[in-house]
């Protein structure tokens, strides 16, 4: 995978030089952490296309917890992984949306993989449960 595969600190940020990446500067405006309460562990899912033996990443998608002024949620970010950049590219409020992660699966499939980096995530389905 070279490369691909490592997670860093961060775990959004993926790939060779993934400090270089523009995922590493990237959060919510929401305090936010990736941590279950009580958990010491992130769960990441990964889409891949396979090419022979090979898996090839184009995406994440990770669940952030949210708070502010009182409010807490779910978050989950959708991010593009490739070979020149990884960068969030798609939030969904995962309290406002019945199945965000089926959601959250068809952002990343039909979308990642054209994304440009350069541009701003964006918000994806209904929104207004989950600080973002």
């Amino acid at each position: 995978m070279s490369g691909f595969g490592s997670v860093l600190p961060s775990v959004q940020e993926v790939g060779a030089n993934a400090e270089k990446r523009r995922a590493a500067t990237q959060t919510l405006a929401a305090f936010n952490t990736v941590f279950d309460r009580g958990s010491d562990r992130a769960t990441m899912e990964w889409r891949f296309d396979r090419r022979g033996e090979m898996q090839i990443p184009y995406a994440t998608i990770v669940r952030f917890h949210t708070s502010r002024g009182g409010r807490k949620g779910d978050v989950l970010v959708v991010s593009k992984v490739g070979r020149a950049d990884t960068c969030h590219m798609a939030y969904i409020d995962a309290l406002a949306n019945r199945d965000a992660i089926a959601l959250a699966r068809r952002v990343a499939d039909t979308q990642a993989k054209a994304f440009d980096c350069r541009e701003e995530p964006r918000t994806e389905g209904a929104r207004g449960k989950s600080p973002m």
